[in-house]
């Protein structure tokens, strides 16, 4: 069973002129945290952290950690640095 991508929780109901399908995996997501309209897991899993990091900082920098994890975080922090 494969983990559900991160979704903020829905304040009000204005919140859900937010709300986007992944073109990847078909699921909901709040656009906010979705880079590239993406959820950052999606692009990790299809593309690798380099292809994240092609997006650019204000893209990128939308990822929730809980969308993508610790592991792939330090990886995108660490090759962020690298750069």
């Amino acid at each position: 069973m494969s983990a559900k991508p991160y979704m903020p929780p829905l304040e009000n109901a204005h919140d859900v002129r937010n709300l986007r399908i992944c073109p990847i995996c078909k699921q909901m997501g709040n656009i906010r945290c979705m880079p590239d309209g993406k959820h950052g897991r999606c692009i990790i899993k299809k593309e690798g952290i380099e292809g994240l990091l092609k997006l650019g900082k204000a893209e990128y920098g939308k990822a929730a950690l809980a969308d993508i994890g610790c592991k792939s975080a330090i990886a995108l922090l660490n090759a962020w640095r690298a750069k």
